[in-house]
């Protein structure tokens, strides 16, 4: 089925989810003129690229920072370096196993300023974002797309839809007769525990960030060394993810605790108390599986993105966003003229 879309305004896109895949693709359908109304079942914007804020200081405790091959995203990045909002990291990164640490290839490393999350607060800037909004269904019909919420409530028309979600979140919104299932179907996420932790005191380590060889540890860092953080002495601890996948259902504290030795046994340091101390559970955290590109059904202008679709990184993330906002736009500009979503 083809739809058809009649009225001479210009079509309206929803965007479901407000990461960073999320927002670069509204930059990019804005940029093409459509009218982009972007659901957000978060509190806040961000998805992963997010920053707990304490009485202790800020915590990256999603992504930690990010690189730039491509050009395009190069070209982004060093855009919001100027202007102040991008700072390269040249905190010394190693690799950690048994309190022993070696060297890493070099790599130019860059995080947001003064958190992560203001990499989301220049891409939301402009946008129209629904926030707490649980999308639960999308229905395509001759008139284009309608969305309902978890609430009951309908959401309003669209002509296009772009679903910058996990895939997992993401196979529940495409209708069945969809071959775009099928590519769904194949992705899965692991889930990743983070801990949290703040020092009185600064710790003895020669080093601002590792990748850990150890059953639960997979990543660590020294969060106030980065560029801008304030004092203090905090770190972030990432957990591997057959680690997380297997107490994915504890408790918080209990596994915080579990977590507290393995960083003392990690780093060989004698334990030492935190003046805080939490863990974080992304459930649906990094990609577990090759990644597929950015899949779109031009048809009835649907595409799916997100950082699974380029390998897991932020730099993915806002590459398959763009490639989901451009081919939505082409499909769009292709199809017959028709009405336009009045979203709400």
């Amino acid at each position: 089925m083809r739809l058809v879309r009649r009225a001479p305004s210009a079509p309206a896109v929803a965007v479901v989810g407000a990461g960073i895949a999320g927002l670069s693709a509204a930059r990019a359908l804005t940029a093409h003129g459509f009218a982009v109304q972007v659901y957000d079942r978060g509190r806040r914007p961000g998805g992963r690229c997010s920053t707990r804020r304490t009485s202790h200081g800020t915590f990256d405790h999603g992504a930690q920072y990010f690189t730039a091959r491509d050009p395009r995203f190069a070209a982004e990045m060093a855009r919001l370096q100027q202007a102040g909002h991008v700072a390269a990291w040249p905190g010394r990164i190693v690799a950690l196993e048994g309190g022993a640490a070696t060297g890493t290839a070099p790599c130019a490393r860059y995080v947001g300023l003064p958190t992560m999350d203001a990499l989301v607060t220049q891409l939301a800037a402009g946008q129209t974002i629904r926030q707490q909004v649980n999308v639960a269904a999308a229905h395509a019909d001759e008139r284009g797309w309608s969305l309902v919420a978890a609430s009951g409530a309908a959401l309003g028309r669209f002509d296009g839809l772009v679903l910058a979600l996990p895939p997992e979140q993401a196979l529940p919104l495409v209708p069945r007769r969809l071959a775009l299932r099928a590519t769904l179907r194949t992705q899965a996420s692991a889930p990743c525990w983070a801990l949290l932790l703040a020092f009185d005191a600064p710790l003895p380590l020669d080093f601002d960030g590792a990748f850990v060889t150890d059953a639960a540890l997979g990543w660590m860092a020294r969060d106030s060394a980065k560029p801008a953080r304030g004092d203090g002495e905090r770190w972030v601890a990432h957990a591997s993810p057959a680690w997380s996948a297997a107490r994915l259902h504890l408790d918080a504290e209990v596994v915080a605790a579990e977590l507290v030795d393995a960083f003392w046994r990690a780093t060989g340091l004698a334990p030492r108390r935190p003046c805080y101390r939490a863990a974080h559970r992304w459930a649906l955290a990094r990609p577990d599986a090759e990644a597929p590109g950015t899949p779109c059904e031009a048809e009835l202008a649907i595409a799916a993105c997100g950082d699974w679709c380029h390998g897991g990184r932020i730099e993915g993330a806002w590459l398959s966003g763009i490639e989901a906002g451009e081919a939505v736009a082409r499909a769009l500009r292709g199809a017959a003229p028709g009405r336009a979503g009045a979203g709400a």
